[in-house]
């Protein structure tokens, strides 16, 4: 192992200690192979990391990108060599999601904030809607794996050592609907997702918010959401004051919060679509026109994310920051890595969406820039979306797009090849499609569509599913790793496929032999129903295993409802064709009933496509859940 000594280190000597063992040095200033001189630059942005003979120098900006720069020199210290590269972005980093059932337990924070240094980033987002801890409110996040003050200060004092700086992004209007359910909360709800506005006692809970933020984090940048709230003034509030424009509502419940976060020392940042829907467009439009009140309204010292996943056209991003700058001069931009849209992560789309935001960004001066890494479900593990961070870092470093130096950095830092996870979604386009930017998420519903009733049937029809999925499962056995930081998330893509092997096609099958009364046919799926029983018996397990290796347990209960709601389902099933092989004229409802397609399947193309919905409405047509306005259930 190589031993490194370092000159001018010292306050990134504790940093420097966490990631030797990710970069495979020992610290030894009496026998080095190698002396490292740390230099501060003084041209802002510069990273020039340097090698010759055994003295290495990483001239570095900030704290992240001399880990960057040490993560270069470890790579290439074959050799001299001199490596050179420029910031375009001051703030560059991760929001992930730990409100949509998921919530990192703390050493998971610290692993990614490593990998996260090693790349340069600087900034590190806790999405959380109800999971932190807030006195005096003790159903506020209550089972939901909620962080502690002790937590959180745990985590940014990791972050600290490695240049990271922990910022809060919550939610101070809609996107509260699992706080909201409480009849705590009555008093300041108004419809099942938003807080109620023009209310004393909603500004004394937000009070309390940044009170106890302001003892959690040392950083002073939060983020308060502040985006879809589409029903903001329809519940509640309607029937307190009556009838009021949303426009005026949301500007005043604004104004509020921005008071009292200004009061506590803060720094806020918002998502900016609700002044486009203020502007008449439902969404982000170049074509918006703002009036005076508008950007009026737009206070000056709230930063503006301007949020994106989707489009591959430069111009259309440029447009969009432009129509931006029109209402203020502090622009942020959120970019995606896709991890919500099922088991697997969509690098295609997430490549293509950020090369071109990312260059965009570079192009107009954008300074600050972050990646969000969203849930939808809690199935897809969020450790894979770090070869998408990878990418933003190198975009950041270079201002040059250049998958291949994303791919090797990654494997680098991480023993874990790219590609294996970037190839995850093949696993979604079961017709071969070329172009997988579009996404498709057939892995999620081949896998909670029920065997009986067949609502996504039609989306599995002729393609040959079974050979599909069992040669991912063979071309998968000996990829990722067994052990390590990743192990875990490629466990669970296994188990998923394995599952889909039997189970994607098996209601095709089933409907096909139960019409034609082919009795041999059934029988021999009665016996597959019992093999794939066993699969999802064994993919709940690998998937319990892999959520507490990076997760709080809060949370899975909703999987074992899941995977325990697929398992009754085959037995249900075999229930039902025992009374059918007893007496052929027993009418089975769910198989005598049409197939019809669950979406929409445009002519000439593949029937698997993009369907939303999530578990409930996929895996039954009848009631499953109902939401009052008064009161939310599940």
């Amino acid at each position: 192992m190589t031993k490194l000594s370092f000159i001018n280190a010292e306050k990134l000597m504790d940093g420097i200690c966490e990631v030797s063992d990710i970069l495979k040095f020992e610290i030894d200033d009496k026998a080095p192979n190698i002396y490292v001189t740390a230099k501060k630059s003084e041209d802002k942005g510069l990273l020039r990391v340097a090698l010759k003979g055994n003295h290495a120098a990483v001239e570095y900006d900030d704290k992240a990108s001399f880990f960057r720069g040490l993560m270069l020199l470890c790579k290439n210290m074959a050799d001299d060599f001199e490596i050179c590269e420029k910031r375009s972005f001051k703030t560059n980093g991760a929001m992930f999601d730990m409100s949509r059932n998921s919530v990192f337990k703390v050493e998971t924070v610290k692993e990614i904030m490593k990998y996260m240094a090693l790349m340069g980033l600087n900034m590190f987002m806790l999405y959380t809607e109800d999971t932190y801890e807030l006195e005096g409110y003790p159903y506020f996040g209550h089972m939901r794996g909620r962080y502690t003050k002790k937590e959180i200060g745990q985590m940014q004092d990791f972050g600290e050592k490695l240049g990271i700086e922990l910022v809060p992004c919550i939610q101070l209007l809609a996107h509260l609907a699992t706080a909201l359910k409480w009849d705590e909360f009555a008093h300041i709800r108004d419809t099942h997702d938003v807080l109620l506005a023009d209310s004393e006692e909603t500004y004394a809970f937000i009070d309390t918010v940044f009170s106890n933020l302001s003892k959690m984090y040392k950083s002073r940048r939060v983020h308060i959401g502040m985006d879809e709230a589409a029903f903001l003034g329809q519940g509640r509030y309607l029937d307190k004051n009556g009838f009021c424009e949303q426009s005026e509502i949301f500007c005043r419940h604004l104004n509020r919060c921005r008071s009292i976060a200004l009061e506590y020392g803060f720094k806020p940042m918002m998502w900016s679509d609700m002044f486009f829907d203020m502007a008449g467009e439902f969404g982000y439009s170049s074509d918006a026109e703002f009036s005076e009140t508008v950007k009026n309204a737009v206070p000056s010292d709230i930063s503006q994310v301007y949020w994106s996943y989707d489009s591959f056209d430069e111009a259309a991003y440029e447009a969009m920051i432009e129509k931006h700058r029109e209402i203020t001069d502090n622009v942020i931009f959120a970019g995606g890595i896709w991890t919500w849209s099922g088991p697997c992560p969509k690098y295609a789309k997430t490549i293509a969406v950020s090369k071109a935001a990312l260059s965009t960004c570079i192009k107009k001066g954008v300074s600050e820039v972050f990646a969000t890494v969203w849930h939808n479900g809690a199935e897809c593990p969020l450790v894979l979306a770090l070869p998408g961070l990878m990418l933003f870092a190198q975009m950041d470093y270079t201002g040059k797009f250049d998958l291949d130096a994303v791919k090797e950095n990654f494997g680098f830092i991480t023993g874990v090849c790219a590609d294996d996870i970037i190839n995850m979604e093949i696993a979604d386009y079961p017709a071969g499609d070329a172009d997988k930017s579009k996404v498709k998420n057939p892995s999620r519903y081949y896998l909670y569509n029920d065997p009986l009733a067949g609502l996504l049937d039609k989306h599995a029809q002729g393609l040959e599913l079974s050979r599909f999925y069992g040669k991912i499962g063979e071309e998968y056995a000996e990829k990722g790793t067994k052990i390590g930081f990743f192990a875990e998330a490629f466990e669970y893509y296994k188990a998923v496929v394995n599952v889909l092997e039997l189970k994607a096609d098996f209601g095709v099958k089933l409907k096909k032999a139960y019409d034609e009364k082919d009795i041999p046919t059934l029988k021999k799926l009665y016996d597959l129903s019992i093999e794939t029983e066993k699969r999802i018996d064994n993919l709940n397990a690998v998937h319990r295993r892999s959520w507490l290796f990076y997760n709080k347990a809060n949370g899975f209960e909703v999987h074992d409802m899941i995977y325990g709601a697929l398992k009754s389902r085959f037995q249900t099933l075999r229930f039902q064709l025992e009374r059918f092989f007893a007496d052929t004229s027993y009418v089975i409802d769910e198989l005598s009933a049409q197939r019809l397609p669950f979406a929409n399947i445009p002519e000439g193309e593949s029937p698997a496509v993009f369907v939303s919905p999530r578990f409930t409405r996929l895996y039954s047509a009848n009631v499953v859940a109902t939401v009052f306005n008064d009161m939310f259930i599940g």
